[in-house]
């Protein structure tokens, strides 16, 4: 179910929660971004893909329609990602005009540390989701 908001959040069951910038896909840090956000006035629809493989399209499409907006969020690299994939069957579906940000470890080697710390380094943490969010909700 979607509902029209300013960002969708994006996890790999479906959790409805109001949003209108897109789509965040991350395994632990989606909720954090989606209170922060809160926290400052914004709204974002969380939303959980129970699967990657077969990837659930036809959600995320509805979804992503409704906004315009989609960030999809990844503890992984950037080659072979779930974002580019979902990037590649929307083109395919002719979803036009759709503002899409990937936040992922991009094709870098992680140096060693906490999660925590490791997240932070690379962008994928809560704030560093909820910034990107709000990048796109802006236009950016």
């Amino acid at each position: 179910m979607c509902y029209s908001t300013e960002l969708r959040l994006l996890q790999n069951a479906i959790h409805p929660y109001n949003c209108h910038a897109g789509l965040i896909f991350a395994q632990h840090s989606y909720l954090e971004a989606a209170r922060l956000l809160e926290e400052k006035g914004r709204s974002a629809q969380v939303v959980k893909l129970n699967s990657i493989s077969p990837l659930d399209v036809d959600t995320v499409a509805a979804c992503s329609q409704k906004t315009g907006r989609l960030v999809v969020a990844e503890e992984c690299v950037d080659a072979g990602c779930v974002g580019r994939r979902l990037a590649a069957e929307l083109a395919l579906r002719g979803v036009a005009g759709l503002k899409l940000a990937l936040v992922n470890l991009g094709d870098r080697f992680v140096r060693q540390g906490t999660v925590a710390e490791l997240r932070a380094l690379c962008g994928i943490d809560g704030v560093s989701i909820a910034r990107r969010a709000l990048e796109v909700m802006d236009g950016g």
